[in-house]
């Protein structure tokens, strides 16, 4: 419909219809005006979240690599191990002691921002080691970190907002570059001793590499930091042996580790390939990547296994020098000389390793290079013009600021820097408390300020104009009265005769202020309705085009929204991945200041094995103990403190020695082997819907859920093998949903898991079902919790399986 029949039809409308018509604009736009202002501060505190979580994985990433037991009870006080300690000032000025320097730390903040071009070669220069920043304790820092790993891990990250945004973090890695590219060639030969690589070591583990190594390597590390012949060559010091048996391991991991590339974050990839091309030929090249690889990725996660999550987060590793440690060490040295014979030869004399090692080797640096990248988040050139803001902010510890002086005043500093960072004295002990910057310019990062579009309503200047503005105030404002007369005249002199007989004075206002402005308008005019009708029919246009823009408005919210909410999801589920890693170190540490806990383990272990009770009345006798130790360090780790725990025991109580002890388990296993076919048709098959039977039909389809089923089993830990079989839940649901649109039921879902068990061809399943049965139903835990929600309804459905197969295993 044009412009023209729209005015028309609006002129047909009666006063009553107009009334109504404004008061339905009005409530929308209003409705849609909240929507916006709580959508924006949702959307800003999310993102506010997402900077924070990007902080605490940096963070804990300078202490895990170099966290032990005997750090673990500090370190799980500080405020960035619980997020819910963070304490984080909105501005500087909020900060008590630190407020009364905030305008010159505001002006060494501006300056460092402002002295961009110069900070890569500043940076490139500084010598930690150097007798300006010694010495390596200072009164501002935490305790147990160095000033290079914090600057390494914190204070450079946080000049770039720990890049929450998209282009705060292709920024952050622009400015690695160009740090590299400022230092010689010669420091690449011992790389490792430049603070540079620490950032980069670090930003490599907070951007989540564990799942390329986990699906690498994972399963083969714990099979041989298991093998029973390993762990004696081990006690006994036999290097070379380790190194023998282990060598036929080798070219199937870097095989592994060469599909799942594609794993490690194509923007890790893209800043080591990109500092590698700065060497000066293709040797050295290759060289450069390949040290990246071991030296950021893989020595640190063998070193360091909880803390890359690479093998099960409850599994508890012997950390003694002549255990899994040794081998580990061994199995490190061939990773890392593996395109080195002559160093491995040193290592191990007369060890002979196989070429194909080597090429394979070659590979995977080959195709660990990366010429182009991707990062996720949400853009500044879409969050500032949603948000109607024009600035962002920066998030900087207390410490990072002294940091940042005592660095400024070093005499290789710009003049600039040390002259903002004079008046600041650092002689002193702060919090480890967090503050927001707001920055409004965004030259530093190389970043192309958005236009942020006016929201302040359009100032009238038109008589007319300012007529139907005043009018659809009025009519939105006023009730609506189904006797008002239809002529426009006579409809506001009974809304007037109204407010004046009800003293409805707001109301009377906003008619007399529409009395006053149309006066003008309508003294030229022969009839009140041929001025104010077409005043309003433009406001009405107007109004629409506002809830038109709206709507465009929350939907890109929206959108960005989900793209945050994506983003928090990645990062609180890698904090939550950092957590068993301290708590297999808090852990430790109990069972070094409790030796009476190993010596009741091992004078009850028998007992354990064969009553129930007996395990029962250690549990929850040694529970309390547990909790009594940990509530006054980390009551905010009890729980996954307790779950290490329970795997501690149950390593004592090994699966093996479990079905040595229960011989009738055994028979059950074999009379299960033997007709499994058939006690797959007697419990699933037969009872299946036609809609299961058809997916049972074609195998190809739970090929990837039954291997998640038999590695749960493989684990022989109990905790470990409900929460794979759990996993393994969330697979049958999303592939029978993908393949027939339709939802699975719970009857459904229990069938296509018995299908899957008993598909598996699992020699152990009926013993390891009762190994789980004993060591983790009915356990009398008190407060703690061992299992998520999904984990509990997990290990009922398997225990009701493992039920199911002994009615039918009882008949023979």
């Amino acid at each position: 419909m044009d412009q023209e029949a729209q005015k028309n039809q609006l002129s047909d409308l009666k006063m009553a219809e107009l009334h109504d018509l404004v008061k339905e604009l009005s409530i929308t736009e209003n409705f849609q005006a909240n929507q916006i202002r709580d959508n924006r501060k949702n959307l800003l505190n999310k993102i506010k979240r997402v900077q924070e979580l990007r902080c605490l994985a940096s963070i804990r990433s300078g202490y895990f690599l170099r966290m032990n037991s005997s750090d673990a009870e500090y370190v799980s006080q500080l405020p960035f191990m619980n997020s819910k300690k963070l304490n984080i000032s909105e501005r500087i000025v909020e900060m008590a002691g630190v407020s009364t320097i905030r305008t010159q730390v505001n002006r060494l903040i501006k300056e460092i921002l402002n002295e961009r071009e110069e900070l890569p070669k500043f940076f490139a220069d500084l010598d930690f080691h150097s007798e300006q920043l010694m010495p390596e304790t200072r009164s501002y820092l935490p305790e147990n970190i160095t000033p290079r790993e914090f600057f390494a891990c914190c204070t450079v990250p946080a000049l770039f907002g720990f890049y929450f945004t998209n282009e705060f973090h292709e920024s952050f890695l622009n400015f690695l570059y160009q740090i590299a590219e400022q230092i010689p060639e010669a420091t690449f030969q011992n790389f490792s001793d430049h603070w540079l690589f620490d950032c980069i070591k670090y930003y490599v583990h907070a951007q989540g590499v564990s799942e390329f190594v986990k699906s690498s390597i994972g399963d083969t590390l714990l099979m041989l930091i298991r093998d029973r012949e390993l762990l004696k060559l081990a006690k006994s010091k036999s290097t070379k042996e380790i190194a023998t048996k282990i060598e036929t391991h080798i070219p199937g991991m870097i095989s592994k580790m060469t599909e799942n590339v594609k794993l490690v974050p194509s923007s890790v990839r893209f800043l080591m390939t990109k500092i590698s091309q700065l060497a000066s030929n293709q040797t050295k090249k290759l060289y450069r990547l390949e040290n990246f690889l071991m030296d950021c990725i893989l020595i640190p996660a063998l070193n360091n296994l909880k803390a890359y999550d690479v093998i099960p987060s409850s599994y508890h590793l012997d950390e003694s020098p002549n255990g899994p440690t040794l081998i580990l060490q061994v199995i490190s040295t061939i990773l890392k000389n593996t395109l080195h014979p002559d160093r491995i030869r040193k290592e191990f004399p007369k060890f002979d390793q196989k070429l194909i090692a080597a090429n394979k080797m070659k590979g995977l640096i080959t195709s660990f290079a990366c010429d182009n990248y991707n990062v996720s988040g949400p853009k500044i050139v879409h969050l500032l013009p949603a948000l109607e803001l024009h600035c962002l902010f920066l998030l900087f510890s207390v410490p990072d600021i002294f940091l940042l002086t005592d660095i400024c005043k070093t005499s290789i500093a710009p003049q600039s820097l040390q002259k903002a960072a004079e008046p600041i004295p650092t002689n002193v002990i702060v919090k480890f408390d967090f503050f927001r910057h707001e920055i409004w310019e965004f030259k530093a990062y190389n970043i192309t300020k958005p236009h942020i579009p006016d929201d302040a309503p359009k100032k009238l200047t038109d008589p007319i104009e300012i007529t139907g503005d005043a009018l659809f105030k009025f009519l939105s404002f006023a009730q609506i009265d189904s006797g008002a007369p239809n002529e426009l005249s006579q409809f506001l002199e009974h809304y007037e005769k109204q407010m004046i007989l009800q003293k409805n004075y707001l109301t009377e206002a906003y008619i007399r202020h529409l009395s006053c402005v149309s006066s003008e308008v309508i003294a030229n005019s022969e009839e009140t309705g041929t001025v104010l009708i077409p005043a309003l029919e433009f406001e009405l246009s107007r109004h629409k085009t506002k809830i038109h823009d709206d709507k465009a408005t929350l939907r890109e919210i929206n959108r960005l929204s989900r793209i945050v909410d994506q983003e928090i999801a990645i990062c609180s589920q890698m904090a939550e991945d950092a957590l068993p890693f301290l708590c297999s170190h808090l852990l430790n540490q109990y069972i070094r200041s409790n030796p009476q806990f190993t010596i009741d383990l091992i004078l009850k272990k028998e007992d354990m094995l064969l009553q129930p009770s007996a395990f029962f009345d250690f549990m929850q006798e040694k529970l309390v103990s547990l909790k009594d130790f940990i509530l006054p360090i980390a009551e905010y780790t009890l729980d996954e403190v307790a779950r290490h725990f329970h795997t501690y025991v149950m390593q004592y109580l090994s699966f093996s020695e479990f079905r040595n002890f229960k011989k009738t388990y055994q028979r059950s296993d074999r009379l299960y082997m033997r007709d499994s076919q058939s006690i797959l048709n007697k419990l699933c098959v037969s009872q299946a819907p036609d809609s299961l039977k058809e997916l049972m039909e074609t195998k190809e389809l739970f090929e990837v859920i039954t291997d998640t089923v038999r590695r749960a089993m493989q684990l022989e830990i109990p905790l470990e093998t409900v929460r794979e079989i759990s996993l393994s839940f969330d697979m049958i649901r999303q592939m029978k949903e993908a393949e027939t649109d339709v939802k699975i039921t719970h009857d459904e879902l229990t069938l296509a898991f018995n299908f899957v068990l008993l598909s598996s061809n699992i020699p152990d399943l009926y013993t390891m079902g009762k190994y789980v049965q004993q060591y983790l139903v009915n356990i009398p835990l008190g407060e703690v919790v061992f299992l998520t929600e999904k984990e509990n309804d997990a290990l009922k459905l398997f225990c009701y399986h493992i039920t199911k197969l002994d009615e039918v295993l009882s008949d023979y």
